[in-house]
């Protein structure tokens, strides 16, 4: 077994926060972080009548 996989989403991590330095929140940081890596899920619920 490797670490491969491991070793390659904390490196998509680290990219992310090089390109995300002037994001104005951490709110912002995480959902990019989740959106590249696939597994955004948004917080905003859907208003029922």
């Amino acid at each position: 077994m490797t670490n491969g996989p491991i070793e390659g989403i904390k490196n998509k991590i680290k990219l992310i926060k090089r390109v995300a330095y002037r994001y104005g929140n951490f709110y912002n940081f995480k959902n990019r972080t989740l959106l590249i890596s696939r597994i955004f899920v948004s917080e905003h619920k859907k208003r029922t009548k």
